[in-house]
């Protein structure tokens, strides 16, 4: 309710309201990202986030990789660069990859080219219909733009998602518990992305694009993961305001 309230202020919770409130976020943030894929390389992530390689890596590296050619799903997928990390690992894994951006799923299909047992599926993953299920779910940087609510129901339907035993990767934003320790891992990562040459016009944009963003709690997040029905649900990574949690069925 406090998600609720927030966004109306003053005003009595009207059940219809909020699903078209929730939808107008949801296009707000796909307009952000279609209009942001020009801009969007694996350097320019470099630039943005400033423990890049263990942020992608470290998740990675702890899946048990029961077999050589996991069934993987990527959501909110963007250019494709989690599914290149995973790929890395399991070469011949089967991945299908979703973002409800084309401009961003164009970058994606650019990157994999060529390459067999990739699949592209446009649509926004919450409320998408998947076919059959995957050994290994991925997320980066997507999942911190849904509300608690929203991000609960989706561990749920990850779960499902999931063949048993299978395992769940959330690479992204969250929120510092502590509001003071908040205010300087920001500060420390505005300094960093400035050093790494973001202008004003940059920082402008982030800004905006920042405005759409809802980051949560790990501990939120780890007990949203275990009631979905999670065996195993840990933070197998974190640096400040970037983290990444782990799931098993």
């Amino acid at each position: 309710m406090q998600h609720i309230e927030s966004i109306l202020p003053g005003r009595p919770f009207i059940p219809n309201r909020f699903v078209i409130i929730m939808k107008m976020k949801s296009e707000q943030v796909k307009w952000n990202f279609s209009d942001l894929a020009g801009t969007y390389s694996d350097e320019s992530r470099r630039q943005r986030i400033p423990c890049f390689d263990d942020f992608y890596r470290t998740g990675i590296a702890v899946l048990a990789g029961g077999k050589s050619s996991p069934r993987a799903l990527d959501v909110g997928a963007g250019t494709g660069l989690y599914a290149a990390f995973l790929l890395e690992r399991f070469a011949d894994a089967d991945v299908t990859l979703i973002d409800f951006s084309e401009e961003m799923l164009a970058l994606a299909k650019e990157r994999f080219n060529g390459r067999p047992n990739t699949g592209f599926l446009l649509g926004n993953y919450t409320d998408f219909t998947f076919d059959g299920t995957y050994d290994v779910i991925i997320s980066a940087l997507s999942i911190h733009h849904l509300n608690a609510a929203e991000k609960a129901a989706f561990y749920r339907k990850a779960f499902g998602l999931l063949a048993d035993g299978g395992e769940f990767l959330n690479a992204d934003q969250i929120l510092c518990p502590d509001t003071d320790l908040q205010e300087r891992y920001m500060k420390l990562w505005l300094d960093f992305v400035s050093a790494n040459g973001v202008g004003i016009p940059g920082f402008d944009r982030m800004k905006q694009s920042m405005e759409l963003d809802a980051p949560s709690t790990v501990e939120e997040q780890l007990s949203w993961l275990r009631a979905a029905g999670f065996a195993a649900a840990d933070c197998v990574y974190k640096y400040r305001n970037f983290a990444v949690l782990y799931a098993r069925k």
